[in-house]
């Protein structure tokens, strides 16, 4: 009887294939962490411009543009203000990237927004 001390051209392939396929799963892991990160980035940018025009508010501006630019994009931005019983004026601040994505909602008060 020969003893057999190498591997076969038939358990190669196996090796291989299972191993392609185990490469090909981390590929798509990768990948779907890459664009989830993406997003995130776009939502934390969106989020300082609402915090912006949230600031920008307070301190009295009026007649804000609808569109800022921040980190080389343009934002839209969208205000709505309702007043409240007590006085104040509940403020929505929704910034989307002006190409579509993900986007920002703010809530805030202030006083005397009708002004």
């Amino acid at each position: 009887m020969r003893d057999d001390a190498g591997v076969s051209l038939i358990e190669m392939v196996v090796a291989v294939l299972i191993l392609s396929i185990a490469v090909v799963g981390l590929f798509r892991v990768f990948d779907a962490n890459l664009r989830n990160s993406a997003g995130q980035r776009d939502r934390a940018l969106a989020l300082i411009v609402a915090q912006n025009r949230a600031e920008s508010i307070a301190l009295g501006l009026r007649d804000l543009p609808a569109v800022e630019r921040l980190a080389d994009r343009d934002w839209t931005v969208e205000t709505r203000a309702l007043t409240t019983s007590g006085g104040f004026s509940e403020v929505s601040i929704r910034v989307s990237p002006a190409s579509g994505g993900p986007a920002a909602l703010l809530t805030t008060y202030a006083s005397d927004i009708a002004r």
